[in-house]
């Protein structure tokens, strides 16, 4: 699950859908992923916008100190669904078992849509967990200087005025590979930063994309 793979599944889509050229905004890892698909394939990436996600490193002490998502998904693994008759069921019986561990009532409630019923009164993730913890870790130097690729096009980052996620030490590299680039904070608003900060969030994706290329009411 390295961001070659998570690119590659972005492009096949892309071809599948017989999409040319798309805008394509991304948070935290699908951020890196959009990233990663600009500077590989620059051709099918009209504008992209990054939210609270960066091309700096990701590794070790840093990473930690970057957010709880680990933390999130481990407290995710030990979610137990017995009992439970309906999705909206399993839905707040995960909702109770997570306050804990994730006391952001926003942030809970965006988890809770990866619940799924896998078959008729069987519930759990949608997304693959012990592949997100096995693989947390990979592809954070592939925006290295080793990589000189550049992404021209409108590039617009958005981060939380709370998260760690993009720092000012963050800006040379962005600058190099994106040099088309723009920063906006949104205030208050951590690591989840549409969720926590809608209105405020759809308000400067927005205030970015040229009217004609998308309408969003």
């Amino acid at each position: 699950m390295g961001l070659e793979d998570l690119s590659g599944d972005v492009v096949t889509l892309l071809d599948a859908l017989k999409i040319e050229k798309c805008v394509f905004i991304g948070h935290s890892m699908g951020g890196r992923t959009a990233l990663y698909t600009a500077l590989t394939n620059p051709d099918r990436i009209e504008e992209l916008i990054l939210v609270d996600s960066s091309p700096g490193p990701l590794s070790g002490s840093r990473f930690t100190e970057r957010g709880p998502i680990m933390a999130y998904v481990k407290a995710m693994q030990q979610v137990n669904w017995d009992g439970a008759k309906s999705l909206s069921v399993a839905r707040k019986m995960a909702d109770e078992q997570l306050q804990d561990s994730v006391p952001s009532l926003s942030i809970r409630q965006f988890i809770l849509t990866n619940v799924t019923e896998k078959s008729p009164g069987t519930f759990g993730w949608r997304v693959n967990l012990d592949a997100i913890l096995r693989h947390m870790g990979c592809n954070f130097n592939a925006f290295g200087m080793n990589n000189t690729n550049k992404y021209e096009g409108r590039t617009l980052f958005i981060a939380g005025g709370l998260s760690q996620y993009i720092r000012y030490e963050d800006y040379p590299n962005i600058q190099r590979l994106f040099p088309n680039y723009s920063i906006t904070h949104i205030p208050d608003s951590g690591h989840w930063v549409h969720s926590e900060k809608p209105a405020e969030f759809l308000s400067t994706v927005k205030s970015f994309l040229k009217p004609e290329k998308i309408s969003l009411f």
